[in-house]
């Protein structure tokens, strides 16, 4: 009877301190784990800023040559504007040249 209270004793005790030893390994396993995800998240969100950096440069590039090719066309069209109203004058000198007003 002693030899198996005993042994249930010893199996008892010797469990509770497997149980204390492993539940602090446990507990460093899950830092360790929450460490890994933070430092996953971390360069997650930095590959996101990057792209984020990327994306705004390219459209920035983009936009600076819409706007230089707006002026140009807007150049153009003053030009263009300009030769209409000399043409429309030299139309007007002719035909009163010829008598149709």
């Amino acid at each position: 009877m002693m030899d198996a209270i005993y042994a249930t004793l010893t199996a008892l005790g010797s469990g509770a301190v497997a149980w204390i030893f492993s539940r602090k390994q446990t507990l460093a396993q899950v830092k360790s784990q929450e460490i890994d995800n933070a430092i996953k998240n971390a360069q997650y969100y930095q590959e996101l800023l990057d792209d984020m950096t990327r994306r705004y440069k390219e459209v920035l590039g983009d936009l600076e040559t819409a706007t230089k090719t707006i002026k140009e066309q807007d150049a153009q069209i003053h030009e263009l504007m300009a030769s209409v109203q000399q043409l429309t004058d030299e139309l007007k000198k002719y035909k009163q040249l010829n008598g149709k007003s």
